[in-house]
């Protein structure tokens, strides 16, 4: 049976390797017009990955659920007081506002995880700048969660989660350019 600091700590563990396996699937998958046995790749990649994101979303509200109820007590003032004390032992100066920016990105993951079960294939259709945006505010509150507040495997897997993840960003930034270059070329 896990105790309350091993739910609250294994829940965002789990939620945050969904979240990069996600990203990491994605951007591997990339757009397959390199033939059927590759399109059908990707749908089947597509259709699993909506559900691990879905899975991830729910393990994060789970984590929230939790910390609210094993650390603290279900009080908002606590936890604006004690994200304050772990922000001033951390980079030196009181910031309990920075829990807005987890309540933020319950709701970004939420309303992203609907949008997509919702959408289906039209999820993929939308706007770059959506996803790069999504991402990038993802990336830099779920990485300084990981590695900035927490220690050990957390930090650890971390960092090798953003090693992996830079080196498929830049690949697929790769394959963009290419790809553009010989439709510029054509």
């Amino acid at each position: 049976m896990l105790t309350g600091p091993q739910i609250v700590h294994w829940s965002i563990r789990a939620a945050l390797v969904c979240y990069v396996v996600v990203l990491a699937g994605n951007l591997a998958a990339g757009n397959s017009a390199a033939g059927n046995s590759a399109a059908g790749r990707q749908a089947r990649w597509r259709r699993a990955a909506k559900w691990i994101w879905l899975a991830g979303c729910l393990l994060f509200l789970g984590h929230v659920a939790a910390a609210f109820h094993f650390y603290h007590h279900w009080s908002h003032a606590h936890a604006v007081a004690e994200t304050a004390r772990q922000t001033k032992a951390v980079i030196g100066w009181e910031f309990g506002e920075g829990l807005y920016f987890s309540y933020l990105f319950a709701i970004v993951w939420a309303v992203d995880a609907l949008w997509w079960l919702a959408r289906g294939e039209a999820y993929y259709e939308r706007s770059r700048r959506i996803t790069i945006a999504l991402h990038a505010y993802m990336l830099f509150i779920g990485l300084n969660g990981a590695m900035v507040f927490e220690s050990g495997v957390t930090r650890t897997y971390g960092f090798a989660a953003c090693a992996v993840l830079g080196v498929l960003l830049v690949y697929r930034w790769m394959e963009l350019r290419i790809k553009a270059k010989r439709a510029r070329a054509s």
